[in-house]
């Protein structure tokens, strides 16, 4: 049927007025922004590491599920995606979390990252982010050099010149002397030999605490490092035995040798009423079940809080237990972890509220540059209750107050002493 000439006027008209105000094809199309964010982790999920690496993406998944389940940022939902960093040494590798640190990146809607676990990793992660920019927060890496320049690695860490790393722990430089305190001033022992993995955190920890304990008074009579492929430890223990130390201080991990150690200074008639000491890598629960009854006595310091006797820590104890009912699914870390969360969570919040926008989706880059700088300038500004206590960071992205806790194994486990600030 043909249609008449007034009709196709019409029909004509009807096409460009839609054309008009549609604007299909048009440059003035806005994209809408993803209603998803994600915040991601990096730590070891496997392997010997990853009893350790484990408790504190717990602490970040708790927080992330509270806020979901609170509707803490109205209109989104954020996404938790763990990383895991065990390399094909099965131990926490720098060049893996590279490589999860581009992968974070490359997801536009990945607002900021808890971690890395391990300082090493962290110190690889963190020009990458910095480049990017993408914030990281750590509630582990200890590292001195990571933050202070006066370590002499920030230019690197730091090639745009700006912070966009921030920690929620003291540092090795703090824990190692106030261990070294403690064992010299109240434990009245004066012959220290000093064993390092040779790694980041190992042998700044082993240092801090040398230099520490001739300050006070006592003696360093050996000092050795020894790398993380090191298994027979009897050689440099039959070595030490000899001088006769009062505490053998071993600074490294569990894994990279902390239990071996450990375990070995047993076969060893000389030492086996030495006091064994160490840094927070060593607390675990792994550790402890394994160097059995031998252990009993080692002293461990960590550079954090005891949440467990907080009463701001309460709450979060009951609802972590709840989530996460194993023993070896909390350890220390966990609720620095937890608040970490929560920090990044505010700033997000914080940078939507000012204006800033999610990206549009996984692809946009140029919405995510501007998102996570927005995001970045709002951590700088912290001022949050958590439950590890007040937080704020200094230029530095360092707390502007620390707390180094003191902890012995007895048949108990991991048996709080005393916490000192610093």
């Amino acid at each position: 049927m043909m249609r008449s000439s007034k009709g196709i006027a019409v029909l004509a008209l009807a096409g460009a007025m839609t054309i008009m105000f549609c604007g299909c094809g048009t440059s003035t199309q806005v994209a809408k922004s993803s209603t998803t964010i994600k915040i991601c982790t990096d730590a070891p999920l496997s392997g010997p590491e990853g009893s350790a690496g484990k408790p504190m993406v717990n602490g970040v998944t708790l927080a992330v599920n509270q806020a979901n389940a609170n509707r803490a940022i109205p209109g989104y939902n954020l996404v938790l995606v763990p990383y895991d960093d065990v390399g094909a040494s099965g131990l926490s590798d720098p060049t893996t979390g590279a490589n999860n640190i581009r992968a974070a990146i490359g997801d536009a809607l990945t607002a900021g990252c808890i971690g890395s676990f391990t300082s090493q990793v962290t110190e690889a992660m963190m020009p990458i982010a910095n480049q990017a920019p993408l914030a990281l927060l750590s509630a582990t890496s200890t590292s001195p050099e990571l933050t202070k320049p006066s370590f002499g690695k920030t230019g690197t860490l730091r090639p745009t010149g700006k912070v966009t790393f921030f920690r929620l722990t003291a540092t090795d430089d703090e824990q190692g002397p106030v261990g070294a305190d403690y064992l010299y001033q109240q434990l009245h022992l004066h012959k220290a030999y000093v064993i390092d993995d040779t790694t980041t955190y190992g042998k700044e920890l082993a240092d801090a605490f040398a230099t520490e304990w001739q300050k006070d008074g006592g003696t360093v009579v050996g000092q050795v490092g020894l790398d993380t492929s090191t298994i027979n430890f009897l050689p440099a223990l039959t070595a030490a035995a000899a001088l006769k130390p009062d505490v053998l201080y071993y600074g490294g991990t569990a894994a990279t040798g902390g239990t071996q150690l450990r375990q070995q200074m047993a076969q060893v008639p000389g030492l086996k009423n030495t006091t064994f000491a160490g840094g927070d890598a060593l607390l675990s629960q792994d550790f402890a079940k394994t160097v059995g009854p031998a252990g009993f006595g080692s002293i461990i310091t960590v550079a954090s809080v005891n949440p467990f006797v907080l009463p701001s820590a309460r709450s979060f104890l009951q609802a972590f237990q709840q989530a996460f009912p194993n023993p070896n699914d909390i350890a220390p870390y966990s609720a620095s972890a937890y608040d970490a969360t929560n920090v990044l969570i505010q700033a997000i919040k914080q940078a939507l509220a000012t204006g800033a926008k999610n990206p549009a989706g996984s692809s946009d880059a140029t919405g995510a540059q501007a998102f996570r700088q927005a995001v970045i300038n709002q951590i700088v500004q912290t001022n949050y209750d958590g439950v590890t206590g007040h937080i704020a960071f200094d230029s530095n992205g360092d707390l502007t107050s620390g707390v180094i806790s003191i902890y012995k194994l007895d048949q108990k486990g991991f048996d709080f002493v005393t916490q000192v600030n610093v």
